[in-house]
């Protein structure tokens, strides 16, 4: 008796630590996917806004807005690309 109520002790400890480290992977997943889309809105953005610009100035005009904005966009992708890699689910 006293085996069989240890192997359930421990059946339910392992069950425990098991819905415990799904739900922090969950979590993980969730915080990947929002980042992951959050990316797409800001390179979204960046594609719109550049649109503007060059519909403003011309497509072939180095404007001082269309250099920052190209600054801007370059500085977000490696922040991005960094911050994907530091929070990728392993």
């Amino acid at each position: 008796m006293g085996n069989s109520l240890t192997r359930a002790y421990i059946t339910r400890a392992y069950t425990a630590v098991e819905n415990i480290y799904t739900r922090a992977y969950t979590a993980v997943e969730t915080l990947w996917d929002k980042t992951h889309r959050t990316s797409v809105r800001n390179a979204n953005a960046f594609f719109l806004i550049g649109e503007w610009i060059d519909q403003e100035t011309g497509p072939h005009e180095e404007s001082e807005d269309r250099q920052a904005l190209n600054c801007s966009q370059q500085a977000l992708s490696s922040w991005l690309e960094l911050e994907a890699v530091e929070t990728a689910p392993q």
